[in-house]
């Protein structure tokens, strides 16, 4: 039988996508806390809990992005696929039950929780859950490493091309 495993180099481009994506997260978060708070509410978050979970969630992120680029990568790779099904539950949620409410992951530019998103959070999930595969063996080179970052910023644009097209067309993805 043989074992499925992550090249090196896949799994150095999925961390440092998906550290980017947390870390990036938590910023917008923490940086306009009372918005995301605001935010939570249109979820159902009662008023007493917005400032605990609010502070909750950006530092979870925050962790989990430092933890995707560290030894303890298997625990930031559990962690961001649990946080991305959490997000696409509560999203769903929303969605059937036909609420229109922001979801809270592009800071103070507005985006509808859609479909699109749920689908764009479970597919992240799946990236993270790869991350818990064990990484064959082989060393990274100069130029892997290169390659990687260019990679993951590769990753990032084309993410924030998606996040701007949801928001764009949110009425063929509802």
């Amino acid at each position: 039988m043989t074992e499925i495993s992550l090249s090196p180099f896949l799994s150095l481009c999925l961390s440092g996508a998906l550290m980017w994506l947390f870390v990036h997260a938590a910023y917008s978060k923490l940086s306009d806390r009372f918005l995301f708070e605001h935010q939570l509410a249109g979820y159902g978050v009662p008023q007493l809990l917005l400032p605990i979970l609010a502070w909750g969630i950006a530092l979870s992120e925050a962790l989990t992005g430092v933890l995707l680029m560290s030894p303890w990568r298997a625990f930031g790779a559990l962690a961001a696929g649990s946080l991305l099904l959490i997000y696409a539950l509560a999203m769903a949620w929303q969605q059937l039950n036909g609420r229109l409410v922001d979801c809270g992951c592009g800071g103070s530019q507005s985006l509808p929780v859609s479909w699109g998103l749920v689908l764009r959070n479970l597919a992240l999930a799946c990236g993270s859950f790869l991350l818990l595969l064990p990484v064959s063996a082989g060393e990274l080179g100069r130029l892997d490493a290169v390659l990687a970052v260019f990679a993951v910023l590769l990753g990032g644009v084309l993410y924030a091309a998606i996040h701007q097209v949801l928001r764009g067309r949110t009425s063929w993805i509802h």
